[in-house]
């Protein structure tokens, strides 16, 4: 597990569980008094095919329609609308959103993850759902 912080922004990155092949990778983040985030880089390269994610608006819920972008090192976005306008209230799921598709999408290396719109000192968090291409890896 990595935690950064600045000032009041934060964030917590861990693989949070393995079910059989399928992993989950967890970030945890809160938005600073002025409601930014600084993209932060993934811990570890999150090498396999995502096949969905996970948001929930934490105890200090952020604004209603707050974004969260997860960009390749290419500079692609896995959610692109998907990941858009997340709810303050209820946990949402959603697959990737490749051309117009939900659809399971392939990555190789890390990830820069982003939140946007979320208001001052707001936090919650999203679970990513993937299957790594070399699972033994993922385990050390």
């Amino acid at each position: 597990m990595v935690t950064l912080g600045f000032a009041a922004e934060s964030i917590t990155q861990k693989h949070d569980s393995f079910h059989g092949p399928l992993c989950v990778y967890l970030w945890d983040w809160q938005t600073d008094g002025s409601g930014d985030f600084t993209a932060v880089e993934s811990t570890y390269d999150l090498n396999g095919i995502i096949v969905g994610f996970e948001t929930n608006p934490g105890t200090l819920a952020p604004t209603d329609n707050y974004d969260i972008e997860l960009k390749t090192e290419g500079g692609f976005d896995l959610g692109q609308t998907a990941l858009q306008n997340r709810d303050t209230a209820d946990t949402e799921f959603t697959l990737p959103y490749l051309n117009g598709n939900y659809t399971a999408i392939a990555n190789e290396g890390k990830l820069t993850f982003d939140v946007e719109n979320a208001g001052a000192t707001k936090q919650g968090t999203m679970r990513m759902f993937y299957y790594p291409s070399e699972p033994e890896e993922v385990r050390r």
